[in-house]
């Protein structure tokens, strides 16, 4: 985030008291929180989500990607968040705007501190919480959500292994057509993981590899 001009604009504004505090909150997340922010979602379970085949992968004419972890430990977890499924909105409150406010005028000022580090740790941590919040009509997704941070203006290629994870199959929907299947193999064979075809189970509603 270093060299991003919206901090100093909206640190000059805050000290010479043009904005209230909630507009410098919703001035950050416009402008400087949503911009940097970049968000990769997976799925824990496809095999008991059909609907999840029928919205993205094409009624199960599409593809999906299985992944595994890389690392089970806490500290290569810390970006990569279940979706917590609610059915009333999560309030934001007052104390938390203000901390998250003072955190990034700081990073002006005193960006390499220990203490400014544990901060922002803190304050990230809490960001992501607030952006892993969905309506519980979408519970059966069994989303989680992997975060980073970014200056990239239009978004970028990250490597898996940077998010934690291992690209391990390719499973094809149960109604992919012969000719993206094949290129699929195609795919998966030059990048070293296995391609697996799929069915609809004869006992229970759900998918499995045929």
């Amino acid at each position: 985030m270093e060299g991003r001009t919206e901090y100093q604009e909206i640190y000059e504004m805050l000290k010479e008291r043009k904005l209230e505090l909630l507009e410098v909150y919703n001035k950050l997340l416009n402008d400087v929180i949503k911009k940097s922010l970049e968000i990769f979602c997976v799925s824990k379970n496809f095999s008991t989500n059909n609907s999840m085949w029928a919205y993205y992968a094409n009624n199960h004419k599409g593809f999906i990607l299985e992944f595994e972890l890389l690392e089970k430990k806490l500290e290569s977890l810390q970006n990569l968040k279940p979706a917590l499924y609610e059915e009333k909105l999560s309030k934001q409150s007052y104390l938390f705007m203000k901390k998250l406010i003072e955190v990034y005028c700081e990073l002006l000022v005193e960006k390499n501190s220990k203490e400014f580090n544990q901060k922002f740790f803190g304050m990230t941590q809490l960001i992501y919480f607030f952006c892993s919040c969905k309506d519980k009509s979408w519970e059966n997704e069994e989303e989680y959500r992997f975060f980073k941070f970014s200056t990239a203006d239009k978004g970028e290629l990250v490597n898996f292994f940077d998010a934690n994870l291992k690209l391990v199959s390719i499973y094809g929907g149960v109604n992919i057509s012969e000719k993206n299947a094949e290129k699929l193999k195609s795919i998966a064979n030059k990048l070293g993981v296995e391609f697996k075809t799929t069915k609809i189970s004869n006992k229970e509603y759900k998918i499995e590899e045929s």
